[in-house]
């Protein structure tokens, strides 16, 4: 045996076999094939990988494995390797005028700033002439209204106070009677307080008298309490996660599962549903 691929291209030819046909069976490329039968190191893979192709390449032609692989090592030359040109350091240009202009300008911002600390930039204080108001004239004093002079035509005489009615005299101011009072004390409002206590998520929106409206959302468990003097609206979200009390006292309320309930106070007790809201 010379050489390791004679052998096999000699053995493949005595078998009347063709490369493409073993490169079929082996599923080893018809280039790797050839390289190998002409003894090509340079175009083998590693070593760890070529054992396995000459391993299938020696079962397809029956020869042995161990036979050929002996004779692996003397065909498969060590590669040499491969010298990477060696890199050269690139160093940058020194530019010795931009650290002089840096210095320059660092002074010059330094000289600056004492300057403007010390004397400053800002112009001579003129002088602004003074803009005096003159007082309005004095008024001089007059009567707020002409002094009332009896008549003194001839045949007309001053009327006698004595022979006016008594009717004409300026009557006295009438001070409302207690009565009265007491009705518009009645008519006053008193307030009055709602809490709200939840027994799941529900959200409520609720205004009372003249405030800005408020939006809550209370978790189980919690509970809410608000006063107002006159009206209080308010939209429950879900009434049946939601019990009221009116000044302490329960309130019964639709509890129709998710649908929103608009309450009145005190006219608790003519509620109004209104779903589509």
């Amino acid at each position: 045996m010379d050489t390791l691929g004679n052998y096999l291209r000699e053995e493949r030819e005595k078998q009347g076999r063709t490369l493409d046909d073993i490169a079929r069976k082996t599923r080893i490329s018809r280039t790797m094939l050839e390289a190998i039968e002409a003894d090509q190191d340079t175009l083998l893979p590693p070593a760890a990988y070529l054992r396995g192709l000459l391993k299938l390449y020696a079962r397809e032609l029956g020869l042995s494995v161990e036979d050929v692989l002996a004779h692996m090592p003397q065909q498969t030359a060590t590669r040499p390797r491969v010298a990477l040109p060696r890199t050269v350091d690139l160093k940058t240009p020194q530019r010795p005028w931009l650290k002089i202009c840096l210095a320059l300008g660092g002074i010059c911002i330094a000289g600056l700033w004492i300057w403007q600390a010390f004397w400053g930039f800002a112009p001579p204080d003129q002088e602004q002439p003074l803009t005096i108001v003159s007082p309005r004239p004095a008024q001089p004093d007059m009567p707020p209204y002409p002094a009332a002079q009896p008549d003194t035509s001839p045949g007309i005489e001053p009327a006698d106070n004595s022979t006016v009615p008594a009717a004409t005299e300026q009557a006295a101011p009438q001070m409302p009677s207690p009565a009265g009072d007491e009705q518009d004390t009645q008519n006053i409002p008193e307030p009055f307080s709602v809490k709200f206590a939840a027994k799941g998520i529900v959200w409520i929106k609720m205004q009372a008298d003249e405030r800005a409206p408020v939006d809550i959302t209370l978790k189980k468990g919690e509970s809410y309490r608000t006063s107002a003097s006159r009206s209080l609206q308010a939209r429950l979200g879900n009434p049946a996660l939601v019990d009221v009390w009116y000044n302490d006292a329960p309130v019964a309320l639709p509890d129709t599962p998710g649908v929103p309930l608009n309450v009145t106070f005190p006219d608790v007790m003519q509620p109004s549903e209104q779903p589509g809201q």
